[in-house]
């Protein structure tokens, strides 16, 4: 059973709150030079703006409403707010295509982040296992499973050894290498959705998408395909960025300091609570259960960090405090749906 803080049962949906984490060991590149990781997110950003051209989004990617307001600058991307259901997204992106080429050759995930082999082990143990033990609360048995955008490949590699047949797909090159070579990860290389159109329809029991949904340039369409894949009574289990966190508003207020979450490179979209809603329900899933966790406090510590390193260093009073009680302030955070990630499972009846 995954571990949370709280949980409550509203009708047939179930919400749960709340993850013990130890940051310390998940993001020790991160607070050995939070500096240095300000400095790699933004080059990777002008290498991203200078290559690629540009694309205007200039209406809304769930309801398509084009009425927004401004919310945040970041990296000279702005984020503007859907009037009608919450979501959140920059006025420019790029391509498909071009993302897809950017990842492709892009050895800043797999070097890192997720390969960074000081935590590469704890985040299987402690961040990818709990997710594949919360959709399994809701599924019956285990089948054939599918995993979008998979990185190094934890969430495939969990599910494998939980008793899965299962399978990633990761455009990254250096990602797939690393987790096939160092840990024996069931990965392919290349686009989810070239592999997606392989799969005959109603084959496979779950699709796993942490991360990725995000990065689509048509969530609805890209939902509705991923549905005729899978087999009815069959889930989907979804991590997107929340608009609606304690780290987004920390973020609006100091972009200059930002490397995670509102990152337009990784997140030109940040879903709301209701835009993730409308889009599971208008492509035909049924919702089962909300997992609402984050970072935010540790975004918080980042941001001391940066503007204030003699008081905020991981050797000062200061982070030893937000250390001990990281957990229990989190929690209240979550509990107000303020998380800045929200894990969804939802069914196919």
């Amino acid at each position: 059973m995954f571990e949370f803080g709280t949980s409550e049962h509203l009708g047939d949906i179930s919400y749960f709150y709340g993850k013990p984490i130890d940051i310390t060991k998940l993001k020790v590149d991160v607070l050995s030079d939070v500096r240095k990781k300000l400095q790699n997110v933004g080059d990777q950003i002008k290498t991203l703006q200078t290559t690629y051209p540009a694309v205007q989004q200039t209406s809304c990617y769930i309801c398509k409403d084009s009425a927004s307001v401004p919310c945040a600058e970041v990296y000279g991307f702005t984020y503007v707010r859907c009037a009608t259901c919450g979501h959140t997204y920059t006025t420019e992106r790029y391509s498909e295509q071009d993302l897809l080429d950017f990842y492709k050759n892009s050895t800043f995930y797999s070097t890192q982040t997720y390969g960074n082999p000081a935590s590469h082990q704890y985040r299987i143990d402690h961040v990818a296992r709990p997710k594949m033990e919360f959709l399994e609360y809701f599924t019956k048995g285990k089948g054939r499973l599918l995993d979008g955008g998979s990185g190094i490949g934890d969430i495939p590699l969990v599910a494998k050894q939980s008793g899965w047949d299962a399978t990633g797909i990761e455009v990254s090159k250096d990602s797939v290498q690393f987790g096939t070579e160092q840990l024996g990860a069931p990965l392919l290389q290349g686009s989810f959705m070239e592999h997606l159109d392989l799969i005959e329809e109603r084959a496979l029991d779950a699709v796993t998408l942490i991360g990725f949904l995000e990065h689509t340039i048509d969530p609805i369409h890209f939902l509705q395909q991923v549905y005729t894949k899978i087999k009815p009574g069959g889930h989907i289990m979804i991590q997107v960025p929340s608009a609606d966190s304690f780290a987004s508003m920390i973020q609006a207020s100091f972009p200059q300091n930002v490397f995670r979450h509102m990152v337009p490179m990784d997140h030109y979209q940040l879903f709301s609570k209701d835009s993730l809603d409308r889009a599971l329900e208008q492509t035909g899933y049924t919702i089962r259960g909300y997992w609402f966790h984050g970072l935010d406090l540790y975004e918080l510590m980042n941001h001391l960090s940066i503007m204030h390193p003699e008081s905020a260093g991981t050797d000062s009073p200061l982070f030893q405090t937000f250390l001990e009680h990281m957990d229990k302030l989190q929690l209240v955070m979550d509990q107000a749906q303020k998380s800045d990630r929200i894990i969804v499972v939802a069914q196919k009846i």
